[in-house]
């Protein structure tokens, strides 16, 4: 679970830079940090986080869910109603969405920022939680196309999400480590393991939200 896990903070540039890491990931990394600093340019963002420094409430359900209709960036679809994966294919004439996050996506989203922020391996549950979504909605048509070319029938094994993680990352494959935590954060909530959990857990090793690659330290986290 998230033992094995180490929060990349500011040294995501450093795990981009992996020979691990093949351009599709470089790509997301780099729209993620695009996001993130416009983020923190915005003058709205910077008074809720001010305003999350003044307070001790936890972020809630109908808080992420506004914070996300609020900061998200939504959806493209195409003429059909399909949606795009506009970061690693071009396209036109493109119906924008407004971000619209199901119960269960909020749900797992607030668990897993409130696990790294018990473990000190994130400071902000709403940045973190933001920077998450981002990376799943930008990236969501993409995995649920390669997602498809996997799952025949039942749930992935540990052995067909390595293959799904290595189609994500230009058929480099990951680590043990990286595939056996993807696949303990997608079953970290109540309910088990779905598409959904399973690609938002995806979402958090694809962005380079957090650094599952193996130690020889052992689990650390990254300051």
């Amino acid at each position: 679970m998230l033992a094995v896990i180490a929060a990349m903070g500011n040294n995501r540039g450093t795990l981009a830079s992996s020979t691990r890491i093949r351009e599709s990931r470089k790509i997301a990394i780099e729209h993620l940090k695009c996001y993130v600093k416009g983020l923190e340019e915005n003058p709205a963002f910077r008074e809720v986080m001010a305003s999350q420094c003044e307070s001790s409430t936890c972020l809630n359900a109908i808080g992420l869910l506004e914070l996300i209709q609020k900061f998200g960036t939504g959806t493209f679809l195409d003429s059909e109603g399909h949606e795009v994966d506009i970061i690693h294919h071009v396209s036109t004439s493109l119906q924008h969405r407004p971000p619209s996050p199901s119960e269960d996506e909020i749900s797992w989203i607030l668990s897993a920022g409130s696990r790294l922020r018990a473990n000190r391996m994130v400071t902000s549950d709403i940045k973190f939680s933001l920077e998450l979504w981002n990376v799943f909605e930008s990236n969501r048509a993409h995995f649920e196309e390669v997602y498809r070319n996997h799952a025949h029938g039942d749930l992935l094994k540990h052995d067909q999400i390595k293959a799904f993680l290595a189609d994500l990352n230009d058929g480099i494959p990951p680590a043990d480590s990286e595939a056996s935590a993807v696949m303990s954060e997608a079953a970290a909530t109540a309910g088990g393991v779905c598409r959904t959990r399973l690609l938002l857990a995806t979402s958090l090793w694809y962005g380079g939200l957090v650094d599952l690659r193996p130690h020889a330290c052992g689990p650390c986290a990254v300051s």
